[in-house]
């Protein structure tokens, strides 16, 4: 049947990745054009390798060409390699990808991650969790490096990541929550990488070429909470039909469906729809000028100025 079998603990190598499995791996070939015709049978009707498949507590190690980051960690119940595409499939055994602190794990161990040829990867739809650092944002030399920020993103209907323009897509009931502030949306949301400085000089592709969170977008009754860092105030609560997030200076702008924000009994409404919060990383915020209801006592709001 043109398939090599090997058992118990294996390991793979090659230059660009590493795969362990603890089961089993199976190779299937592929027939020759023409063997039959040709009369040929036994190992030299077979030529190149077609698909590889493991099983067994399977982890795939990929390592950064530039030495500068460290390795991409993807571990499942089974792993299958398509030779024609490049593709890899993680399904069973809770599917999980990790580079260093920063982790992308299923919410049920049904579901599959799909990596692409090109470094990117589709999560099909289904509960996932994001664990990374949103402050992980580069320094120039000697500039100090901010203690970690470790966000937590949650969705319910899966994920993608194109490694072209530096985009992670998270789609249905999304929730996030950093120590800054939570957010949730009930659309899409779309979160943007910074590319390296020295993406085009040292001739860098696909997830290599991307560093640092720029920013993010949420769509649908998105909701942003701010708690006071001291713990005195009511935490100040904004609501809009979309939300922009900076990550360098920590801001949000939301606008659309009548931006609010509340805090305790008291808020300030959008009465028009052209109108926007900006929404500060201390809690404060601005409101331009425009048409806005007041509810409760506005000066107990806390205000900001651009």
């Amino acid at each position: 049947n043109g398939q090599v079998v090997y058992h118990d603990l294996i390991e793979v190598s090659d230059p660009g990745f590493r795969m362990r499995c603890k089961s089993e791996l199976r190779i299937f070939l592929q027939k020759k054009a023409g063997a039959e015709a040709e009369g040929l049978e036994g190992p030299e009707s077979f030529s190149d390798v077609r698909w590889i498949v493991a099983t067994g507590g399977v982890s795939v190690e990929r390592t950064d060409p530039g030495g500068k980051r460290e390795p991409v960690i993807a571990s499942a119940e089974t792993a299958i390699y398509d030779s024609l595409t490049g593709e890899v499939i993680l399904r069973g055994g809770t599917p999980t990808i990790k580079q260093g602190p920063a982790s992308l794990t299923a919410g049920r161990p049904d579901l599959y991650l799909r990596f692409y040829e090109d470094g990117a990867f589709f999560a099909e739809e289904g509960p996932w969790t994001t664990i990374g650092d949103l402050a992980n944002l580069r320094k120039k030399p000697g500039e100090k490096r901010e203690a970690p920020r470790i966000i937590q993103i949650t969705t319910q209907r899966g994920l993608h990541f194109d490694s072209v323009i530096g985009q992670v897509v998270y789609r249905g009931e999304i929730e996030i929550v950093e120590p800054r502030f939570r957010m949730s949306c009930a659309g899409k949301m779309t979160i943007y990488l910074t590319k390296k400085e020295n993406a085009e000089r040292d001739r860098l592709e696909g997830p290599e070429a991307f560093s640092d969170v720029k920013g993010l977008v949420a769509a649908g009754g998105v909701r942003v909470v701010r708690k006071d860092p001291r713990g005195k105030a009511d935490p100040v609560v904004a609501t809009a039909d979309t939300a922009a997030y900076e990550a360098k200076s920590g801001d949000f702008v939301l606008q659309g469906g009548f931006p609010t924000v509340r805090q305790g009994p008291n808020s300030l409404r959008a009465a028009e729809r052209a109108l926007y919060l900006r929404f500060y990383q201390n809690g404060n915020f601005y409101a331009p000028r425009g048409k806005w209801v007041t509810d409760g006592n506005i000066t107990e709001l806390r205000k900001g100025q651009e």
